[in-house]
């Protein structure tokens, strides 16, 4: 008696987990024939992907930015900031490297400005990531025949 529960047993277990491979491998279909729906009639959600897409293929040209030494904010001791910049652009823009280089002493006063607010606890990875993002911020809204695309570290000491 007791053989025939195992055998009903087994029977059950069996048959629950051929549902559940089932299951799986057509939800997994769905996933992926959604995917390639998606890929061959973009939404309008689609076409601001792809739009972002286009722009991550932006070709660069990078401009020298100097390189930066600034006192951190700290209050309980004299901290510094050296960073070396590169400022990256689209290469198709041909009058910002000129810009760039009338402009380079507003540029470098917004660069050790921003450096100046920052506290050494403030330069983690993230924060930065956040620094270029604030640089990059406050250095195109000096200019005026366009816009900068990246700020790339070519040196970053905290002392």
């Amino acid at each position: 008696m007791s053989e025939v529960v195992k055998t009903k047993s087994s029977g059950n277990i069996l048959k629950i987990l051929i549902l559940v491979l089932l299951v799986l491998i057509l939800v997994g279909g769905a996933g992926f024939g959604g995917f390639i729906m998606a890929q061959k009639f973009p939404t309008k959600a689609g076409t601001s992907t792809t739009t972002a897409n286009q722009a991550a293929t932006i070709e660069e040209a990078y401009y020298d930015g100097g390189e930066f030494l600034a006192n951190l904010s700290d209050t309980d001791s004299k901290r510094y900031l050296k960073i070396q910049l590169i400022l990256a652009y689209d290469s198709k823009n041909k009058k910002l490297p000129d810009e760039l280089t009338t402009k380079v002493n507003v540029i470098k006063d917004c660069v050790i400005s921003v450096m100046r607010t920052k506290k050494a606890a403030d330069l983690t990875p993230k924060g930065s990531d956040d620094l270029k993002a604030e640089l990059m911020t406050r250095i195109n809204s000096v200019l005026t025949k366009g816009k900068l695309t990246n700020v790339y570290y070519n040196d970053f000491i905290v002392q």
